[in-house]
């Protein structure tokens, strides 16, 4: 860190913390991850933390720290504190043998007193080294460093990938995300750094996050094939949506109403990915809004299957909402790409891009976009 003398105050803080790890450490399994998606266990959480922190003054030089305290990442701590003046704050992460971690705090003004977020990128199996900065108005700062030990992860995924090939071109401060490995074992979102190095590991109930997408400071993601969650910046999840009979596949979007659209798959039908439904998430009311064989019924008809399986006539992989209320899809077994205008309210077929010899003598020739050079 660059330190402007007479500007920075370090003050070294060893404070002892506890490690709220015991969800986990019981065991690994679905049931566990089950149990942290829950409003229960969360509400029972923020209880637990706020009276913990209770009514203490915490300043700069006092900092409350809980780690992982909503069991959502476990390379993550809660911090709470307040400065006499309004700051902005920035963190690091320093752990021997592996690159340090900086970022910026969240806070709803680029300047407060008071100072609330969720940390990430702790080292499991290591000493890190936490310094919290804070700088005001003026430009001066004040920093605090204490050391926590984190545990062992819940997965065994890489804590430092290699980099075999690629350029050596600056990629920033970014973070990069693997959104879920559909495996036998438990399921992960795992974040990693621009120095491949992981600093955040989130268990899901299973199957994959297929988006993270942000509305009001809230990160929507799903958590299952059943199930999406809500959750705000310090790692609390203030809603689950169930979907009920439809399993969500691949891809979401928000509408223009802030409602999500997502990909799904009717379980009340015999065929496989080819519904769009709606989840409203302030009623949590799902509703279906376009199933695609209403649009492509004599193209259905003309597919195979083997009697007694799912019908994977259309498979839709991807979803693009527009503002004029219409979506693209992208389709795996056609290998085309559909505009669907009026979703909402009167859906049709506005275009289709694909292979001409695949759609003709179909109905929907007359939709297709003709081809033009290479």
């Amino acid at each position: 860190m660059k330190k402007k003398l007479g500007n920075i105050l370090i003050f070294v803080l060893i404070i002892g913390l506890t490690i709220g790890y015991g969800i986990y450490k019981d065991s690994q399994s679905t049931v566990t991850v089950n149990k942290i998606y829950t409003m229960e266990f969360q509400k029972q959480a923020l209880s637990d933390l706020e009276n913990e922190k209770g009514n203490g003054n915490y300043t700069l030089q006092n900092i409350f720290m809980k780690y992982n305290p909503f069991s959502t990442n476990t390379q993550s701590m809660y911090v709470y504190f307040n400065t006499s003046k309004v700051a902005k704050i920035t963190y690091t992460v320093s752990c021997s043998d592996y690159a340090d971690f900086t970022a910026t705090a969240y806070q709803a003004k680029e300047y407060q007193k008071e100072h609330e977020f969720q940390l990430i990128g702790l080292i499991p199996n290591c000493t890190n080294t936490i310094t919290i900065t804070a700088t005001y108005k003026d430009g001066t700062s004040q920093s605090v460093s204490t050391n926590y030990t984190m545990g062992s992860l819940l997965g065994d995924e890489d804590i430092q990938l290699k980099q075999v090939s690629g350029s050596k071109q600056d990629l920033g401060n970014a973070l990069y995300t693997l959104l879920g490995n559909d495996a036998d074992d438990q399921d992960f979102v795992y974040v990693y750094d621009t120095n491949g190095v992981l600093r955040g590991e989130i268990p899901i109930i299973g199957y994959r996050s297929h988006r993270m997408l942000m509305q009001n400071q809230i990160l929507y993601m799903s958590v299952s094939t059943h199930r999406m969650a809500a959750i705000n910046h310090l790692g609390m999840i203030e809603h689950i949506y169930n979907l009920g009979n439809y399993m969500v596949h691949h891809d979401y979007q928000f509408d223009q109403d802030g409602n999500l659209i997502l990909l799904a798959t009717n379980e009340e039908k015999n065929s496989v990915e080819d519904c769009i439904i709606k989840l409203d998430v302030d009623s949590e009311e799902v509703s279906e809004v376009l199933d695609l064989e209403d649009l492509f019924k004599s193209y259905k008809e003309s597919t195979d299957h083997k009697e007694g399986s799912k019908w994977d006539w259309l498979h839709i992989n991807t979803l693009q909402y527009l503002s004029d209320d219409s979506v693209i899809l992208s389709s795996r077994e056609t290998s085309s790409i559909f505009k669907i205008n009026d979703i909402s309210t009167n859906p049709s077929i506005g275009y289709i891009i694909g292979n001409e010899d695949f759609w003709k003598d179909t109905d929907y020739t007359k939709y297709l976009y003709t081809k033009v050079g290479d």
